[in-house]
């Protein structure tokens, strides 16, 4: 699940944004997060975001890691979580194994793209505009 997880977030770091939520099916319906904190050593909505941004860091990098922003709401009585996740300004690549990947939100779905289709992708999408340019480094 943990994949999962960094798959997505990257996907949409790398395409317009969009909004991971944790604790919930694929019908919307709430079933929140007792599985996940089971497995952490203090069960807590803290603990789960700092498991969330250790991973994330790990799979995507400090930069990427840093980008969205987690938060926890009860829905139905059950504690769910959002990760959203604005459109990153540089590509994120998923580290997994030993390999370096793209992700990409394409639709509905999260797509792993092949380097040459990564190369075209990361050269049209991340283009600098002028704004990006005129604005002084810091």
């Amino acid at each position: 699940m943990e994949q999962v997880v960094a798959k997505t977030v990257a996907a949409f770091l790398n395409s317009s944004g969009g909004t991971l939520v944790i604790g919930v099916d694929d019908a919307g319906r709430a079933l929140g997060l007792d599985r996940d904190y089971a497995t952490l050593r203090t069960p807590d909505a803290d603990r789960f975001e700092l498991w969330l941004r250790d991973m994330l860091s790990t799979s995507l990098g400090n930069n990427a890691a840093a980008l969205p922003r987690i938060r926890f709401a009860d829905v139905d009585g059950h504690e769910v979580c959002a990760v959203r996740c604005p459109r990153s300004s540089e590509p994120v690549f998923v580290a997994q194994g030993g390999s370096t990947d793209l992700w990409v939100r394409v639709g509905n779905s999260t797509r792993a793209f092949g380097v040459d289709e990564a190369v075209t992708y990361v050269a049209r999408h991340f283009k600098p505009s002028l704004g990006d340019l005129l604005r002084p480094r810091r």
